[in-house]
């Protein structure tokens, strides 16, 4: 999917910090974006209308529900949507209200671009094989331009930590994601994807050859494998040792 095709829309009551959000998202290609100041305008427009995701304020003022009460309502009409909570509050409590919503993302105020990119590129990668008719067997990761990359799970070799981010090899090509390593590892959600090193994970099925000390991939690769890892790597595999 084209991120320009990404339907978003973003709650948040501050008219200066909507539409600082709204020209953030725009100069990351997000051009299919609605504002709101409030809940009701909001809701009302999306009894109509599909979502792929809302960034929503926590804090709406006494006069409206809360962003995480928004977010209910929203996940019950639209279960695929992403929601990205951006808010200032940090308490136990509002967080923990916060990760009653499956599968959110939180950022604290005041965000940077930066954070604001990994953070969507997070949500928008994740994909689960729940029975719901969403296609669990790819994820779709940020690619160059405006678009996102599908990557069939079962293509992936290995991932490698680099710099800030991690390079995904697949059969044919590589590709570099803003995330970290778990968070990667965990988004993608396929449990034949293991970490073998702290700058690794690999698939099992493309493992080649294995020493005490590395791996050999299925294209040649050698990837480390970390004494840490070790055991979990064998619990893992079928191992016939010499008697």
């Amino acid at each position: 999917m084209a991120v320009s095709n990404v339907r978003v829309v973003v709650l948040e009551d501050d008219i200066l910090q909507r539409e600082n959000l709204l020209a953030d998202l725009s100069g990351l290609g997000y051009d299919n974006c609605l504002g709101f100041s409030s809940s009701d305008d909001m809701l009302s427009h999306l009894d109509t209308h599909q979502l792929d995701l809302a960034l929503l304020d926590i804090d709406l003022g006494a006069d409206d529900i809360d962003g995480i009460q928004v977010a209910e309502r929203i996940k019950k009409q639209h279960a695929q949507a992403r929601i990205v909570f951006i808010s200032s509050h940090t308490d136990r409590s509002t967080l923990t209200r916060s990760q009653g919503i499956s599968d959110a993302n939180y950022l604290v105020k005041p965000v940077s671009d930066r954070q604001l990119y990994v953070c969507i590129e997070r949500a928008l990668a994740l994909e689960h094989s729940d029975g719901s008719g969403r296609d669990g067997e790819a994820v779709y990761l940020k690619a160059k331009g405006k678009y996102y990359q599908r990557v069939e799970k079962d293509s992936i070799l290995y991932l490698e930590a680099k710099d800030n981010g991690v390079i995904v090899y697949t059969e044919q090509y590589a590709l570099y994601n803003y995330n970290s390593l778990s968070q990667l590892v965990q988004a993608i959600a396929d449990p034949l994807i293991v970490r073998v090193h702290r700058k690794f994970a690999v698939r099992l099925t493309a493992i080649k050859h294995k020493s005490d000390l590395d791996l050999v991939m299925s294209d040649d690769s050698r990837v480390p494998l970390g004494k840490r890892f070790k055991a979990n790597l064998e619990e893992r595999i079928t191992i016939i040792r010499p008697t």
